[in-house]
């Protein structure tokens, strides 16, 4: 977990590493929030 926004966000689950994870979104489902990654104006 790491603070984001005075919220906590997981960054790596603990039973999945970055290249498991990346390949279960790759072949099933996983849902992404990707509204912290852009800016409005």
């Amino acid at each position: 977990m790491v603070a984001f926004g005075g919220y906590s966000m997981p960054l790596v689950y603990p039973d999945c590493g970055i290249i498991e994870s990346h390949l279960h979104t790759r072949s099933k489902v996983s849902v992404f929030d990707v509204s912290h990654m852009l800016q409005t104006k």
